[in-house]
């Protein structure tokens, strides 16, 4: 029994029983190849027991020599935050030219926090604001285990933020202001709007 033609048949993009594939060709074309290169962001004194790296917002893990990748040409938030000491943060941006960059973290000053949360589930949404020059943006509920960090200005001294939220589902940004007390003080977002 002949086989059917109609299985013999391959498209320009399919490859015929036997042959192989030039992979040197399919790399030439940049239409058909479109690989994201990353470059890689190492910190010469991280010490990952105590402290914790945030990329863009959002925590990642660092491999044991304190390395992790990063795409070209991205321009990209970095911080490192510590238990009671201010964050460090820094921008990177990898090219092409430069895809490897080293970083030393300097000595983080001690700072005394206040702790923004959301005990009820009154607001869903974002908030926004800045802490150590850094914008940043966060869920609503705030989980209240956690809590936001703020600094204040000295244990005892009472120190006041402003922040900006968004309620899901809306486009208004609303203002709130609020002021810890003393160190460790807790501010329920839910009770301030």
């Amino acid at each position: 029994m002949k086989p059917s033609t109609e299985k013999n048949k391959t498209t320009n993009n399919q490859v015929k029983k036997g042959e192989k594939i030039k992979i040197k060709d399919i790399k030439s074309d940049p239409l058909k190849s479109k690989k994201i290169i990353n470059g890689q962001v190492t910190f010469k004194n991280l010490d990952s027991t105590q402290q914790k790296v945030f990329l863009n917002g959002r925590e990642i893990k660092v491999d044991v020599f304190g390395s992790f990748n990063l795409p070209l040409l991205e321009e990209s938030i970095v911080r490192v935050e510590e238990i009671d000491l201010a964050n460090f943060v820094t921008t990177v941006k990898l090219t092409k030219e430069k895809p490897r960059i080293d970083i030393e973290i300097p000595k983080m000053r001690e700072v005394s926090f206040g702790y923004l949360v959301t005990y009820d589930e009154c607001l869903e949404g974002k908030i926004f604001f800045e802490i150590f020059k850094e914008k940043r943006e966060e869920s609503l509920p705030i989980d209240p285990q956690m809590g936001i960090a703020f600094p204040m200005d000295g244990e005892l001294i009472p120190t006041t933020h402003k922040i900006k939220y968004r309620k899901k589902g809306e486009k208004i940004l609303r203002n709130a202001e609020f002021t810890f007390k003393i160190e460790d003080d807790v501010v329920d977002l839910c009770n301030i709007i």
